[in-house]
């Protein structure tokens, strides 16, 4: 699979089976993560990947309605530390998490795995569950699994609503 059929197939899982991801696969998204662009090559992401079932369900319950999240067999967390603004007004934290959880959603696409990016959870509940301090920004988290289902494909935008050429 190459890139662009990486992006194309991607689906947002929202159920997945109780089978265990190999250790090989989550080295490999683990990673993507690690080789992604940083501002100013700072490398101040770090990813979780949370296996441990307790923890699992707490983060779940962390993630309000969502109970869901917890047929996930892992779930990465994605933080940094000693944020700055760019000169673009954006956080620098924000931004290299991003850039990092996509590349690891990618590589979890590439390896027959689903995966959907989460920003609606109790962040100081989370970190309190995986041990990063509190001064740290908790970017989202990807549950991470074999789908159960397929997850929906969404509809996008035509090319030419999404970009100008000048």
């Amino acid at each position: 699979m190459d890139v662009i059929e990486a992006i194309k197939t991607r689906r947002s899982v929202r159920l997945f089976s109780d089978r265990d991801i190999e250790q090989e696969k989550l080295d490999r998204i683990a990673d993507a993560g690690r080789l992604a662009p940083t501002a100013r090559n700072e490398q101040r992401c770090r990813a979780v990947f949370i296996k441990d079932r307790k923890t699992v369900e707490n983060i779940a319950k962390a993630c309000d309605r969502y109970s869901w999240v917890a047929t996930a067999p892992v779930i990465i967390a994605i933080y940094a530390d000693n944020d700055r603004k760019m000169m673009c007004g954006q956080s620098s934290k924000t931004v290299d998490c991003s850039i990092a959880m996509s590349f690891m959603m990618l590589e979890a696409t590439e390896l027959g795995l689903g995966s959907v990016w989460m920003g609606h959870f109790d962040a100081d509940a989370v970190k309190k569950a995986i041990g990063v301090p509190e001064e740290y920004v908790l970017a989202a988290i990807m549950p991470v699994g074999y789908p159960a289902d397929g997850g929906e494909p969404k509809e996008k935008l035509p090319r030419e609503d999404f970009v100008r050429y000048i």
